[in-house]
């Protein structure tokens, strides 16, 4: 008897769902584990942290979110993925839950210590469509990984593309996690991402966004194995190390070899702050080592690594400039003339251009501002359509309860909808009311 009740208290409230690829660079994101276990128990994402997760939280902005609806922790749900308190807490609620006993790898917590948290990780999802369908082709479970999750990540590096950040049906950005979340999928329309585009941008290997992505890559498949206890100073100590490797300790030159400012990296190495995890990757690569060595406890051997600098013919830099912008201007002007397709965000079309939105705004503030007000108008479009169709899928829900003799109540009407969380919009509750007022 004592060992069935022994049995009975080892068992996990919720499946022992196993994460995907722990020790390896696709390691699953802890966000992308919350909706896949939502998944699994046929429950929402919201439902999941509603009824699950917010009882052993005991966070008040939880339990009132659980009560009344709100966004503004989905909003920010990119911390589950981070360093901070929020991490922490759901690791342990989560593995209080499934008995899973190794989550914490799928956040960045181990390098709480070492990097900061500041635009760290997503807000949004970013994906790559090729890993996705190939998943799907082979019949694989569909996750995201961590490192898609990570706001300096902006590559596959299996396939050599950027990520992608729109959805392909409603050209919308989705949130890493909302109520509706499901691996693969917009949690907007539904659609699955893993459509592959014919105007992906090849990026090269050289390229130091891809080299980014493959240092962080490298570090977090070996989260297995790295020590919990990380001092502080053993990135000051390493950047300095480095600084005197490659320039004799000055730090001036090696500011310029990094594209940095000169105080941001005297920060560094005084301790005063801690590089993001992008600058860490682009140092190892200038001095020939891996993310990896800096935790190994070992002696660390440089490589001699050529480190290129800019021209310094500023005739050639003037006439580059002056070319690039005629050609930026054309090609803005096409996609302002494009009334076919969906009004792009500043964003998304300066990565389509390949460019970065301030050098945009810089050379053609009016273009811009034509290109934001647009997507501006369509957002607003789009919205109003879409609360319009749910009003009347309420309208047509209450009628048709009624005609078959059910009440209406707030829990049939939202067991009749397609999605639970349909009337935790005031504006969808008033017609409800409105409604059930008059009959």
């Amino acid at each position: 008897m004592d060992n069935f009740i022994g049995l009975l208290s080892s068992r996990s409230r919720l499946f022992h769902l196993k994460p995907i690829n722990v020790g390896t660079y696709l390691s699953e994101s802890l966000t992308s584990y919350i909706a896949r276990l939502a998944e699994a128990h046929c429950m929402t994402t919201g439902e999941l942290i509603a009824k699950e997760m917010t009882p052993i939280l005991k966070k008040p902005y939880l339990t009132n979110i659980a009560a009344d609806g709100g966004t503004r922790f989905y909003e920010n749900a990119s911390m589950l993925n981070g360093i901070g308190n929020a991490a922490r807490d759901f690791v342990e609620a989560l593995e209080e839950l499934t008995l899973c006993s190794d989550l914490h790898h799928l956040t960045m917590m181990l390098l709480s210590n070492v990097i900061p948290d500041r635009n760290l990780c997503r807000n949004k999802k970013a994906w790559c469509p090729f890993c996705l369908k190939e998943w799907k082709d082979n019949n694989q479970t569909i996750y995201e990984p961590l490192l898609w999750a990570l706001q300096p990540v902006s590559v596959c590096i299996d396939h050599g593309v950027l990520l992608q950040e729109y959805c392909p049906s409603c050209n919308q950005t989705i949130p890493i996690l909302e109520r509706r979340s499901k691996p693969g999928h917009c949690s907007k329309c539904r659609c699955w991402l893993g459509t592959t585009v014919s105007d992906v941008l090849i990026i090269n290997s050289d390229e130091l966004s891809y080299i980014i992505a493959q240092e962080i890559a490298k570090t977090i498949a070996e989260f297995p194995t790295i020590s919990i206890d990380i001092k502080p100073n053993t990135i000051r100590n390493f950047i300095e190390t480095c600084i005197n490797h490659t320039t004799g300790g000055n730090i001036a030159e090696y500011s310029r070899i990094l594209c940095k400012p000169k105080s941001t990296v005297w920060g560094w190495v005084k301790g005063k702050n801690l590089p993001p995890i992008e600058s860490l990757a682009h140092i190892c690569k200038i001095s020939g080592v891996s993310v990896m060595d800096i935790f190994s406890g070992e002696p660390l051997v440089f490589k001699e690594v050529f480190v290129s600098r800019p021209s310094s013919d500023e005739n050639q830099k003037q006439e580059r400039r002056k070319l690039d912008k005629e050609f930026l201007q054309q090609q803005l002007n096409e996609i302002l003339s494009d009334i076919e397709n969906t009004p792009l965000p500043l964003k998304e079309t300066a990565r389509r251009l390949n460019v970065d939105t301030k050098i945009l705004k810089s050379y053609f503030p009016e273009l811009c501002e034509v290109i934001i007000q647009k997507n501006r108008d369509y957002q607003r479009q789009q919205a109003e359509e879409r609360l319009d169709l749910a009003k009347k899928k309420i309208t047509q829900t209450v009628l048709r309860l009624y005609s078959i003799g059910i009440y209406p109540s707030r829990r049939a009407v939202e067991n009749a909808m397609p999605y639970r969380a349909a009337l935790r919009r005031k504006n969808i509750q008033s017609v409800w009311k409105a409604l059930v007022s008059t009959n």
